[in-house]
């Protein structure tokens, strides 16, 4: 059976190392990464109809950059 297609987008993207497909790959050794830009978004396309019962975020385990998942909405 094929898996749904999800597809993930951002503002910006910070460089080729931190490419969307890295906030959906379900690793927490990789990363996705804007730019440091006032707004930012990370938007991940969902199929209709797909149910969705839970959503994690994990943050960077990096030694910078912490701070910039401070706040965000899901929705």
């Amino acid at each position: 059976m094929r898996r749904p297609l999800i597809e993930a987008r951002l503002s910006s993207t910070f460089s080729g190392a931190y490419a969307p497909a890295n906030c959906i790959d379900g690793r927490l050794d990789t990363t996705c990464a804007t730019t440091s830009e006032v707004g930012a978004w990370v938007s991940v396309q969902i199929p209709p109809l797909m149910y969705v019962d839970q959503v994690q975020v994990y943050n960077t385990q990096l030694t910078c950059c912490q701070e910039r998942l401070a706040t965000f909405e899901v929705w």
